[in-house]
C-alpha cells in the first residue's frame, strides 16, 4: 500500500510510518509547520503536489492545514485528529472539510465528546524508552500551553517539579527517565506525554487520582498499525 502522510503531531505519524515501512508499505511524509508564516501558502501548494503524488491514500495529521491540503488534492484521504484541533472548537469551514474525509480518527477517546462519527486509534508508543541505569526521584508536572494554570492539588505533591512543555520529542525520554512519577491532569484520558512516561517506567497520576504503572498493550506500535491497516482498507473500499 502507498500512503502519503501530511503533517505530524507528537511524533505519532513518525511511529506509524516506521511500523508501516517494516511491513513493506511505502510511506511518504510531507511535514507541515503550523507556526510558519508560510503555512497558508503551503496549504495551497501542497494540494498540487499531492494531486500528482503516486499514493493510494492520504493520511492527514491534524484537522487544520494538513486536512485542507489533503481535501483540496482531490484524492481519498483520512483525517487524524490529535486534540487541540477539536478541543479549541470546530468552525463551519473545519466541519465542511471533515465531512469530506473517508474516515476521521481520534487519537484519544475523549475527542468523541467534541464530535461524533470518529474512529478511535490509540497513540503508538515505543517500548524502548526506559533507561534502567538512570536513578529516578520525585515527580514532574508539565504545564500545558492551552491551560497554563496550575491545579490546586499540586501543593499535595511536595517533591514535584513544574516544567514548561518545551522539550523536543527526541529529548523527552531522557527527561522523563529521571522522574519517579508524572502528574497528568489536563484531560480525562491518558495524554501522549503520560503514555511516554509509562514507557519510561514512570508512574502516572491521572486526573481522577488513580495511579497507572503499566503502559497498556493497545499502545504498542504493532497493535496500533494492525488497526490502522484495517482503517486504511475500509477507507479505500
Amino acid at each position: 500500500m502507498k500512503i502519503t502522510m501530511v503533517g505530524d503531531c507528537a511524533h505519532v505519524g513518525y511511529e506509524l510510518a516506521k511500523e508501516l515501512r517494516k511491513r513493506g508499505h511505502i510511506v511518504k511524509q510531507i511535514m507541515f509547520n503550523h507556526n510558519s508564516k508560510l503555512r497558508y501558502l503551503k496549504a495551497l501548494t501542497v494540494p498540487l503536489r499531492l494531486a500528482f503524488d503516486d499514493c493510494d491514500l492520504i493520511h492527514a495529521h491534524y484537522a487544520r492545514f494538513p486536512m485542507y491540503a489533503a481535501a483540496l488534492s482531490g484524492k481519498p484521504f483520512i483525517v487524524h485528529c490529535h486534540g487541540s484541533d477539536l478541543r479549541l472548537g470546530i468552525s463551519r469551514t473545519k466541519e465542511h472539510f471533515l465531512r469530506k474525509a473517508k474516515i476521521i480518527i481520534a487519537s484519544t477517546p475523549d475527542l468523541s465528546n467534541y464530535r461524533g462519527g470518529m474512529t478511535y486509534l490509540p497513540n503508538p508508543v515505543p517500548w524502548d524508552f526506559h533507561d534502567m541505569n538512570v536513578p529516578k526521584s520525585g515527580g514532574v508536572y508539565f504545564k500545558h500551553k492551552q491551560d497554563p494554570t496550575l491545579p490546586p492539588c499540586l501543593k499535595d505533591y511536595t517533591d514535584c517539579e513544574v516544567r514548561e512543555r518545551n522539550v523536543p520529542f527526541t529529548d523527552m525520554p531522557k527527561v522523563l527517565n529521571s522522574y519517579e512519577y508524572v502528574l497528568d491532569f489536563h484531560f480525562h484520558c491518558l495524554s501522549k506525554l503520560a503514555l511516554e512516561a509509562l514507557g519510561c517506567g514512570c508512574k502516572v497520576v491521572t486526573w481522577d487520582g488513580n495511579i497507572v504503572t503499566d503502559l497498556p498493550d493497545k499502545h504498542r506500535p504493532e497493535q496500533v498499525v494492525d488497526r490502522l491497516l484495517e482503517i486504511y482498507k475500509e477507507a479505500l473500499q
